[in-house]
């Protein structure tokens, strides 16, 4: 009488088994990536590529300025990190913690394509 249930049980436990697998194996890869940029242009404290905040000081760190259009920010570190913290913090609240994640996911975006611009070639 279960066993279509226990069958898909077991089907969407499996699911969700491999889905974590491969989001810890992007998480391990992209921190050792970060931490490796950081080591070789000898930013201070690359461990902190491991840390989910940390992780986006030091991208802001590698690659120093964000620029939205004409404006160029300068201490994309602090900048990432706090928008991180604030997204983290802030993002559980209805319309406000929406448009809070949605700006964050776009300078991420912006500062991961500087990224791979300064890599690429």
């Amino acid at each position: 009488m279960y066993d279509g249930l226990f069958a898909f049980l077991a089907f969407f436990g499996f699911f969700i088994i491999i889905i974590l697998l491969v989001a810890l194996a992007g998480y391990v890869l992209c921190s050792l990536a970060l931490m490796t940029m950081a080591t070789n242009r000898g930013i201070e404290n690359p461990w902190l590529a491991w840390i989910p905040v940390g992780n986006m000081w030091i991208l802001g760190q590698i690659i120093k300025t964000i620029e939205l259009g004409q404006t160029k920010i300068e201490n994309a570190g602090l900048i990432l990190a706090v928008a991180c913290g604030a997204t983290a913090i802030l993002g559980a609240i209805p319309v406000i913690g929406t448009l809070i994640s949605l700006a964050y996911v776009v300078l991420s975006i912006i500062a991961l394509f500087k990224l791979y611009k300064m890599y690429a070639a």
